[in-house]
């Protein structure tokens, strides 16, 4: 066999199209995920998709920070795979001159998890801090932190962006937390920013935001919001225990903080979904984020005061005792209801006993 017919083999076993054998380590299965170790890895991803030399359902984990200045999925070839972040962080160093611009252009029916993104992203209509387009059936974000700035431009006389999604439908976003920028330098009423979506589909409706919380800044954007919809409301995104710390937007709670001044006073508190890489623990009502628990005003909040037969419980704010004359434990439960305002709660114990 001549070198050149042992080369043009060995080209053709390193990718072959849809079921390829390819350069990163792993099998690409959910057992043995393909490993992203480094930013030429992330390049070949970038390469390997645009390709369509990746299968769909292709598993790909996240071994460690990169940067990323290439973007994963095109139009005609989205990333359909899926991909744990690990934990871990990309820096995003992404910047386009048309179009919109994120770490993945383009995914279709894929799973995206445990992944920061960070660094700056500049690019037109529908730019965003993950996943610039979503398409497809049954897309998942859960657990992901976007802190990066997104500079978008008016295209085709339009501004829209996204924290996670600059457009897209038949998606949950679910953990997640957006505390990065959207900002544009072009002034012009029709420019919106959804912290979490930017723009789906009026019809169907079938974008649900879960457990999710907003603690973003806006610059130069006039509509900015959680989710935006083509009939302009953001109302037709369905919002399931998310918050925003910052805003009152309307189509979600402004999370107020809870705030505990007493070891022995805590709140009754069991998670129903812990999120590790945003820090998020959620509840039926509320979510807790590096330790501080936020609800929303006109919620219900159960806190929990250990019984104590020689003192007295001083509120900031009213509560309504579980039945605090006949305790059926060592402790007694509180139905605190939230103001429009953050709470102090405190237990002051009456050490002489007369309740002065």
């Amino acid at each position: 066999m001549s070198i050149q017919r042992t080369l043009l083999t060995l080209a053709l076993l390193w990718t072959v199209g849809g079921t390829g054998v390819f350069a990163w380590d792993g099998s690409g299965t959910s057992a043995d995920p393909y490993q992203i170790r480094n930013s030429a890895d992330w390049d070949m991803l970038s390469e390997e998709v645009a390709g369509d030399a990746v299968a769909a359902g292709t598993v790909f984990k996240l071994m460690g920070d990169i940067t990323a200045r290439t973007m994963v999925g095109v139009k005609d070839h989205p990333f359909s795979g899926i991909f744990d972040g690990g934990g871990h962080t990309i820096t995003a160093s992404l910047s386009v001159t048309s179009g919109r611009a994120a770490p993945f252009g383009f995914v279709s029916s894929a799973t995206i998890s445990h992944l920061n993104i960070n660094g700056t992203i500049q690019g037109g209509l529908h730019s965003s801090g993950l996943a610039g387009s979503v398409s497809g059936t049954g897309n998942q974000i859960t657990d992901c932190r976007v802190s990066a700035t997104i500079t978008t431009f008016k295209e085709d006389g339009m501004i829209i962006a996204g924290g996670f999604v600059g457009n897209g439908s038949n998606l949950t976003v679910e953990g997640c937390l957006f505390d990065g920028e959207l900002k544009t330098g072009t002034s012009q009423d029709f420019s919106y920013g959804g912290a979490f979506v930017g723009w789906c589909p009026a019809s169907p409706k079938s974008v649900t935001v879960k457990n999710c919380i907003e603690n973003g800044t806006y610059s130069g954007i006039t509509h900015a919001g959680m989710n935006y919809a083509d009939d302009h409301l953001a109302s037709t995104v369905s919002n399931t225990n998310s918050y925003s710390l910052n805003h009152n937007w309307g189509e979600v709670k402004h999370g107020y903080k809870i705030i505990y001044l007493s070891d022995t006073f805590k709140p009754k508190y069991n998670p129903t979904n812990t999120y590790s890489t945003t820090g998020i623990e959620a509840s039926v009502v509320g979510l807790k984020l590096d330790d501080i628990f936020y609800a929303g005003s006109g919620q219900q909040v159960t806190i929990e005061s250990y019984y104590v037969d020689d003192g007295f419980l001083g509120y900031d704010f009213s509560t309504q005792p579980e039945d605090p004359n006949n305790p059926t434990s060592s402790s007694i439960d509180y139905f605190l209801t939230m103001p429009a305002k953050d709470v102090y709660v405190s237990q002051y114990k009456d050490f002489d006993g007369d309740g002065d």
